[in-house]
């Protein structure tokens, strides 16, 4: 399971705080067989552009109504998910370097 906390990640990016992502040994495993497979990049940027804000959940409803309309009145939704998408692509591209991927 791959859990994306775009709040989080925004703050972080934004404060320009390195942001770490860290697998279980199944999910890298995983995350490496795709990676390593024919198209593996191609696939990791689609899954990267399903990201999108506006469907994210909260346990509170006004906590969600709260952190959406801040990303929405401080950059909108388009540049914010295009934020946290790139933001997560550099992480891998560090994992990639950090692990001699190919």
């Amino acid at each position: 399971m791959f859990i994306v906390a775009t709040d989080e990640i925004y703050v972080a990016l934004k404060s320009k705080i390195p942001i770490m992502l860290q697998f279980g040994t199944t999910e890298e495993l995983a995350f490496r067989t795709v990676l390593n497979a024919p198209g593996g990049m191609r696939r990791i940027n689609a899954a990267l552009t399903k990201i999108d804000a506006t469907y994210a959940h909260a346990t509170v409803a006004t906590d969600r109504d709260l952190i959406l309309g801040v990303v929405e009145r401080e950059m909108g939704f388009d540049h914010f998910n295009e934020f946290i998408r790139k933001g997560i692509k550099h992480e891998y591209a560090n994992i990639n370097k950090a692990h001699s991927f190919r």
